[in-house]
């Protein structure tokens, strides 16, 4: 099996993940469907309402801690790959002695 990596591409993939976490941060549901409070002023739907948005909130909260966390891990895979890469090259044109 032989398979490739691209750091570059894990680093564009890593920027991705940060413009869609900008994204999902600028989402906030309380405000979105703050004028339906007016329009079912004092009904059932209020409560629901309520329920509905902290779910949500619950919901956004859990997707940003893991665009958070696949953001770090593409840095960390790319900067590991890129390292080694590097290592690797630098020992292949004899710039860079083995360690024991």
């Amino acid at each position: 099996m032989k398979y490739t990596v691209d750091p570059q591409a894990l680093n564009v993939s890593a920027d991705s993940v940060k413009r869609a976490l900008e994204l999902v941060a600028t989402i906030h549901i309380d405000e979105d469907l703050k004028p339906l409070t007016y329009a079912f002023a004092g009904g059932v739907t209020i409560g629901r309402l309520k329920a509905t948005t902290n779910l949500w909130d619950i919901q956004l909260a859990g997707a940003r801690a893991q665009l958070r966390f696949l953001g770090s891990a593409l840095v960390e895979a790319a900067e590991g790959y890129g390292g080694l890469e590097s290592l690797t090259m630098r020992r292949l044109r004899g710039t860079e002695p083995e360690t024991p």
